[in-house]
């Protein structure tokens, strides 16, 4: 059977993807469309495709270079923004290369705001050397205040620099499998 013609059947997904709160009245579905698989593909197509299984979650980054044909897949959907769920990432940096790429993600997608918006770690299984963790949180914080953001986290980082920020992220996107998992530090949040 094709998927196409399971598409009317998975349409009523959405309802069924269950959800987990990250924030006050912030709840993230559990289960997300990953953008950045490293594939120049047709964004946008998956996109809208996603949209009609009932997918609603769009986990992306200002790394992965595909938000605006996500935004142009969002927009050619008609679903209203109130029931999608946008995660974003922003590299480690400064506290203003933070700030300017909050709104660089904000402008890529064409929103004033995301649910999640968490600093992208670029090495998955070390720490960041080449950042400042406390301003780039500094400018994750500062976004969120300004109503750019309804949650706040981090992606791939260990305990002992999720316990160096200011204050508890959301969540920390880590990697999980049966090669690789850290019990501590997915615990930790």
């Amino acid at each position: 059977m094709k998927f196409l013609t399971l598409l009317p059947l998975l349409s009523q997904v959405s309802s069924l993807i269950p959800t987990v709160t990250i924030a006050p009245g912030v709840n993230l579905p559990m289960v997300n469309l990953g953008t950045g698989s490293g594939q120049k593909g047709d964004v946008v197509n998956a996109t809208l495709l996603w949209i009609k299984a009932g997918g609603r979650g769009f986990d992306t980054a200002y790394d992965y270079e595909d938000q605006t044909s996500i935004a142009q897949g969002l927009k050619a959907s008609h679903v209203k923004m109130t029931e999608i769920f946008i995660t974003t990432k922003v590299p480690c940096g400064s506290y203003d290369e933070a700030a300017q790429h909050v709104d660089d993600n904000l402008k890529e997608l064409g929103v004033t705001a995301t649910d999640l918006l968490l600093i992208h770690s670029d090495q998955p299984f070390s720490p960041p050397y080449d950042c400042n963790i406390s301003e780039t949180w500094r400018a994750l914080e500062d976004a969120k205040n300004a109503g750019k953001t309804r949650a706040i986290g981090v992606s791939h980082f260990n305990v002992q620099e999720m316990a160096s920020l200011t204050s508890k992220p959301s969540v920390n996107q880590c990697s999980l499998s049966v090669m690789h998992h850290d019990d501590v530090t997915i615990k930790y949040v």
